[in-house]
């Protein structure tokens, strides 16, 4: 599973659009960990610009199921709200995270 730091990275460059530098880790938000900083990912996704992306989001067994598709035909789920948010985001704009 893909760590949360490299997750915050992910989220930093290809969501909040963020320059990302390995040497400047301590500079990127804890989005993956933390739910003010992810709920920070959602209103960038979901300002307006894009109608077609609405914010969802339940649970799904034990995990939470996050989701910018009105229809859920694609959502992604993690044990957290937070991760869920992240994953979704990205999904959202093309990045897919790989699993081992």
């Amino acid at each position: 599973m893909i760590q949360d730091r490299e997750l915050d990275a992910l989220v930093d460059k290809h969501v909040m659009g963020d320059d990302f530098r390995p040497h400047e880790d301590h500079l990127i938000r804890h989005y993956s960990t933390d739910i003010a900083a992810a709920w920070e990912v959602v209103e960038k996704i979901d300002d307006g610009r894009r109608p077609y992306q609405v914010f969802q989001m339940r649970r799904v067994g034990a995990s939470w199921g996050a989701t910018f598709d009105p229809t859920w035909a694609e959502f992604e789920c993690a044990e957290t709200a937070a991760r869920a948010i992240c994953l979704a985001a990205l999904a959202s704009c093309g990045v897919s995270c790989v699993f081992e």
